[in-house]
């Protein structure tokens, strides 16, 4: 995939489907079978797309609720993507980076510090169990085999520029934001460049992640030229639930998932129940990345959903839809 400036819709919709080969065989505990998962479906991919993208890295933490994998583009020297997987809600730590939301964290990773910069303490539950994880069983030259993926990358940038796209879904989304803001932490403070290194996001339904101050320093970051480029996009549905929350939970009732008034009130009631409590933290979040808004302009129904919603549970039915990566995947 060739590296552009600027937003590219193909590049958009190939993270897209990374990001979906991310819940690979996701309910397994089974190192190997997901690997080979994961190398079946990017065979798919490459017919597909006339690509060659090879698995070189696959990172889970111990309880398997986290994976992240990096691929690299043998079409095209150095140039590299890191997806991260959404929710399972069978894993609880999901469940707690997703609504862990009332406290927050400072970005500790950060120098000079900045006190003011905070994010979900989910979202950076989240960071820590990415950083944490090792690959078990790729062999790369020069380093051990429990290999970070930081020291995968810059053992391949001291002979090389290197192009990384960053991406993730719902959850996955999330700390690809946090993630890749990292990334391009950690390879600005390195005391010497050997090679530059460019940095491209795609979020794929991505909540929130941190205040104001977090995206200001996030968009101060934001430069496609210089040794470190980076670019930020933010790809969302505007009949998604999930990135709605928690920067703009006020628009939900209306966002264009049919439903009846009485529905519409239960709904409005809990917005506003979570926005007082926001309110009360004194917490407010806000969207990272340039937007770039889809609009579901299908017919609005969707298999075994009611329309209009009544209960909560055809509610879920629509959140499901409008959320999966097959519906973004016929939007993009």
């Amino acid at each position: 995939m060739t590296f552009l400036n600027g937003y590219q819709q193909a590049e958009s919709r190939t993270c897209a489907k990374l990001c979906n080969i991310a819940y690979e065989q996701e309910n397994s505990k089974d190192y190997l079978s997901i690997k080979t998962a994961i190398n079946e479906a990017l065979a798919v991919l490459n017919n597909e797309e006339k690509s060659n993208w090879q698995l070189i890295w696959l990172g889970l933490t111990l309880d398997f609720g986290n994976l992240m994998f990096a691929v690299e583009d043998k079409n095209n020297p150095n140039t590299y993507a890191i997806a991260h997987r959404g929710t399972d809600w069978k894993y609880l730590d999901d469940v707690v980076q997703d609504m862990d939301i009332y406290k927050t964290s400072p970005l500790t990773f950060l120098n000079p510090a900045r006190p003011a910069v905070f994010v979900a303490r989910g979202a950076m539950d989240g960071l820590n169990a990415l950083l944490q994880m090792t690959d078990n069983t790729t062999l790369v030259p020069g380093l051990s085999q429990q290999v970070h993926l930081l020291d995968l990358l810059k053992n391949v940038q001291k002979t090389a520029p290197l192009n990384i796209f960053v991406t993730g879904h719902s959850l996955g989304g999330s700390l690809a934001t946090i993630f890749s803001i990292w990334l391009v932490e950690m390879f600005i403070q390195e005391t010497a460049i050997p090679n530059p290194v460019n940095i491209k996001t795609y979020t794929i339904a991505a909540p929130t992640t941190g205040n104001q101050d977090f995206v200001n320093h996030y968009n101060s970051r934001i430069n496609p030229t210089g040794p470190i480029g980076f670019q930020g996009f933010r790809v969302h549905s505007l009949q998604d639930l999930v990135p709605h929350a928690f920067a703009n939970l006020k628009d939900l009732p209306g966002c264009g998932i049919p439903v009846d008034f009485l529905l519409k009130a239960v709904l409005e009631g809990a917005v506003d129940t979570v926005e007082s409590t926001l309110k009360l933290e004194g917490l407010s979040y806000v969207p990272a990345g340039e937007d770039h808004p889809l609009i579901n302009m299908s017919p609005r129904t969707a298999p075994a959903c009611a329309n209009p919603a009544r209960k909560l549970n055809d509610y879920s039915c629509w959140v499901s839809y409008e959320h999966s990566l097959d519906t973004y995947l016929s939007l993009i």
